[in-house]
């Protein structure tokens, strides 16, 4: 059973399933990455507007740098 809380949090190393994204064959380059949360609205929220954030990535082929990560909807 688990669970989700206001203001809680949890940290995970990158080498636990589902934790990293796989980026083997993507050339270095600026990208955006989307990550959106509850797509289909089916776990009941009090509000959806941060279910979405977008955050600009730069991968130089040994490292990926994330920064300006905003919410959307």
């Amino acid at each position: 059973v688990q669970g989700l809380s206001p203001g809680c949090y949890d940290t995970y190393n990158a080498d636990i399933d589902c934790q990293w994204i796989d980026i083997t064959d993507v050339s270095p380059g600026k990208y955006i990455l989307k990550v959106t949360v509850n797509p289909r609205q089916q776990v009941p929220e009090s509000n959806f507007n941060n279910n979405v954030v977008r955050c600009d990535v730069q991968y130089t082929g040994t490292a990926a740098h994330v920064s300006g990560c905003t919410m959307t909807s």
